[in-house]
């Protein structure tokens, strides 16, 4: 069955996987949302009770016992809420400014 699409505007078609700049690959928020957990591996996982979440959501750098290095996607419990990069145990943020908690 066709859908009535006569007098629909698109306002974004696809998908914005991410950007290179200075050849370096940035994954997008809406990639974030849109992955399943159990398809990105590394991730890191919070459950929506801890504090960690909290200051994850709010913008913070945090500590994680992790033994991987580099993008991990971020979740609570199993659905992803963003990126973040990691390196020597310290979660850099990458969570929206615009969306971050006050």
């Amino acid at each position: 069955q066709q859908l009535p699409l006569k007098g629909l505007k698109v306002a974004r078609e696809g998908l914005l996987v991410g950007e290179i700049t200075k050849g370096r690959f940035t994954p997008s928020q809406a990639l974030a949302m849109y992955v399943r957990a159990e398809e990105f591996h590394p991730r890191i996982r919070f459950d929506m009770a801890s504090v960690d979440i909290e200051k994850y959501l709010k913008g913070e750098t945090l500590y994680v016992e992790t033994e991987s290095s580099g993008l991990h996607l971020v979740c609570v419990d199993d659905f992803p809420v963003g990126f973040a990069k990691v390196q020597n145990g310290m979660l850099k943020n990458m969570y929206p400014a615009s969306w971050r908690m006050q």
